[in-house]
């Protein structure tokens, strides 16, 4: 983690954080800064404190994103001239077995109001214990023609703390000088005693995820989560859910599913990415939903929550 602070009598009263990492763009890497968290104490507000370090931030010589903010949020961007993209991030959720349906009774019945409950998803009770469906799976794409972020192995050990807390696994498959993976968190639908697993990202090629994919599905079952969700921008990786049997939220079903945070929470679909650059502003503004590929990965949510 890295800050610009403004300072006072030398103590902190503004200040802006980030995280680097890498982004390719158009297939070469360029230097990248996510955004993740402002602050400026109240009494030195509107003096353009703030500000100052948020812009420190942005104007770096690589590629400048943020990720998961509310539609108001987003027009600020649009106005300082960040490419933001059109559409939000997609969910995808898999069953995996029937005390679904006990955990979606207690979530209308506490969370939701009678509109909402109305539109609410129910799955048809096939896709309970569903195996995979019959739709041929894509097996040819090429990863460098993707806008998306690097995932190099010494940024995921850092972010994830080697993966040995808060419950992150990993599991990869080293294919010569490549790998795929698929990272995951389980998390209780506190506070009930149900479990479910979040996906954090996936990446790779596509006949080794999906040997990666039945290894967690089957890990899931065993332990006894009720369902498995992901959200992601880009749709890359569709033809790998329509395999497994992931049904695609709707824009009502998104807004009235819960966000797998302990607590619980109803939260409405905040997925939105937006990209600036005075290097490369072109290359930055070219990015789309439909050329381009962000995870969960991205987002400040996920990273360890406890460091040494």
């Amino acid at each position: 983690m890295n800050s610009f602070v403004a300072l006072y009598n030398k103590d902190i009263v503004a200040s802006y954080s980030f995280i680097k990492s890498e982004i390719q763009i158009l297939g070469k890497k360029y230097p990248m800064r996510w955004g993740v968290n402002a602050a400026t104490l109240p009494k030195f507000r509107k003096q353009g404190l703030g500000k100052d370090c948020y812009l420190n931030a942005r104007n770096t010589d690589g590629v400048f994103g943020v990720y998961g903010f509310t539609k108001n949020v987003g027009g600020f961007y649009k106005d300082e001239g960040f490419n933001l993209f059109k559409f939000l991030g997609q969910k995808y959720v898999r069953v995996i077995n029937s005390d679904y349906i006990k955990f979606i009774e207690y979530w209308k019945s506490n969370f939701l109001n009678h509109k909402d409950k109305n539109n609410f998803l129910f799955f048809d009770e096939h896709n309970f214990y569903n195996e995979l469906s019959n739709k041929k799976i894509l097996e040819k794409f090429s990863l460098n023609d993707l806008n998306t972020s690097v995932r190099d192995e010494g940024f995921l050990k850092w972010k994830f703390n080697n993966f040995q807390t808060d419950n992150y696994e990993r599991c990869k498959i080293n294919t010569e000088d490549k790998f795929s993976h698929i990272i995951v968190k389980r998390v209780r639908l506190a506070p009930t005693h149900f479990f479910a697993t979040r996906i954090i990202d996936i990446y790779g090629e596509m006949k080794d995820l999906k040997t990666v994919f039945k290894s967690i599905l089957e890990k899931c079952r065993e332990r006894g989560d009720i369902y498995i969700d992901y959200c992601c921008i880009g749709d890359v990786y569709e033809a790998l859910f329509k395999y497994f049997s992931f049904h695609e939220l709707s824009y009502e079903e998104n807004n009235s599913f819960p966000e797998l945070v302990n607590p619980l929470t109803l939260k409405e679909n905040q997925y939105r990415i937006a990209f600036f650059s005075n290097k490369i502003q072109e290359r930055v503004h070219m990015m789309n939903h439909e050329n381009s590929y962000f995870t969960r990965l991205d987002s400040d949510r996920e990273r360890i929550s406890v460091t040494f």
